[in-house]
């Protein structure tokens, strides 16, 4: 959305484009490892180790992002929910499954921490398969609306903000920032949103679909591009 934006000022021809993913819905064989992990009911959170890596993050104090997550996990297993951390990240520097096994050394063995070495195909399907998602990476967030689950945003960038906006499900953002200066007050926005998931079920629905109306209309026309060039150079 903020390319659009870009582009109209500048006054760039552009086509209107949305995360490929969108593009499929994935079908895959599922390790018996992974269906014996999964509880019946869980919801799935995504943390993301920001002051690591992000230079807007990296001044922040470390020990404010850590306890944010550990009050979100606490709050569900308070109230009897089970919790999946999900690393979304793997293969660099700072692999995701750390950060989760270290947010989870307090818990002992009432939190799940996903693997980093399954597929992403494998991930959507965990994430189908929950009660709601609360993740801070972006493709958390396009695989919660590929698969129509309810979820909570937690923004660090404007290209979650954006694309939430161009969906039609902007109210679903919360801005990190604010969950890490007020926690407690951001904890209960979520758990409530949780609570009342079935209400967003329909807006994440039409989100959804005008996602997947989105990707197909721009890989359609990719392909014509791509096949006036190609004549045209033959």
């Amino acid at each position: 959305m903020q390319s659009y934006v870009y582009a109209e000022k500048l006054n760039v021809a552009y086509q209107k484009s949305i995360d490929t993913a969108f593009l499929e819905d994935p079908v895959c064989s599922i390790p018996s490892e992974v269906e014996e992990l999964l509880p019946k009911k869980y919801v799935v959170i995504v943390p993301n180790q920001l002051y690591v890596w992000h230079p807007l993050f990296v001044h922040k104090e470390e020990r404010l992002i850590d306890e944010f997550y550990e009050l979100l996990i606490q709050k569900f297993l308070d109230n009897l929910v089970n919790v999946l951390l999900l690393p979304q990240l793997y293969c660099s520097k700072h692999n995701d499954e750390d950060y989760c096994r270290y947010l989870s050394r307090k818990f002992s063995n009432n939190v799940i921490v996903f693997s980093s070495n399954y597929t992403s195909d494998i991930q959507q399907y965990v994430i189908k398969k929950s009660m709601f998602v609360i993740g801070a990476r972006y493709h958390t967030i396009v695989f919660s609306i590929n698969n129509s689950v309810p979820f909570a945003c937690l923004s660090y960038e404007h290209k979650m903000k954006n694309m939430l906006e161009l969906l039609g499900v902007e109210s679903l953002n919360v801005d990190i920032n604010n969950s890490f200066a007020s926690p407690d007050e951001i904890i209960k926005l979520i758990y409530n949103g949780f609570l009342n998931r079935h209400i967003v079920k329909n807006d994440i629905e039409k989100a959804r679909e005008k996602a997947k109306s989105l990707a197909i209309s721009t890989f359609q026309q990719l392909l014509v591009s791509l096949s006036i060039e190609y004549y045209t150079k033959k």
